[in-house]
């Protein structure tokens, strides 16, 4: 599991001027725990491995790639140390900066890992919400509910909309 962070610093202050002057920023707060390549938050479980790297831009702005890793990426514990790690990370350049000190994600596999876990449950909650609502119709309007309640501009919509599709899947199949 990867996080890519682009740190953009002003061109007229004096701020972490190298990668190396970056991590010491970052080993200035006590939140913050390094061993070698590795950065955690105090007293936390697990560590993880970060990469500073500077990017060269025409501008005299500066620019940081900041990619951080998670190697155990099915442990729901470690997910959640490494969200925290990367939240506080972001709120430490983004206090006090004044907005001279920019922090973006430009990839962020924790996402992509809380929408695997949330994608069944809300799949499950739409078919259960169209189920009561067809089953409330069908039982409530009659089987010709459809016939009975919609206006007709939805109808002619659905109408030309149906006739559409059939154009194009005659072309395509």
């Amino acid at each position: 599991m990867k996080v890519e962070l682009i740190i953009l610093i002003a061109e007229n202050i004096e701020f972490c001027e190298t990668p190396e002057n970056l991590v010491s920023y970052l080993k200035s707060y006590s939140s913050f725990s390094f061993n070698n390549n590795k950065i955690s938050i105090r007293n936390a479980v697990n560590n993880f491995v970060y990469q500073v790297k500077p990017v060269k831009f025409g501008n005299k702005s500066r620019y940081f790639n900041l990619t951080m890793m998670n190697e155990l990426e099915d442990d729901s514990k470690a997910v959640e140390e490494f969200s925290s790690l990367i939240s506080k990370i972001k709120d430490h350049f983004n206090a006090g900066s004044d907005k001279r000190v920019s922090v973006y994600a430009i990839w962020d596999d924790i996402s992509y890992y809380y929408s695997r876990l949330a994608y069944p449950i809300i799949n499950e909650l739409e078919n259960t919400m169209r189920k009561m609502i067809l089953k409330f119709m069908i039982i409530g309007v009659g089987v010709d509910w459809y016939e009975k309640m919609t206006p007709t501009e939805i109808k002619q919509k659905v109408g030309n909309r149906n006739s559409n599709s059939s154009i194009f899947q005659n072309i395509l199949w």
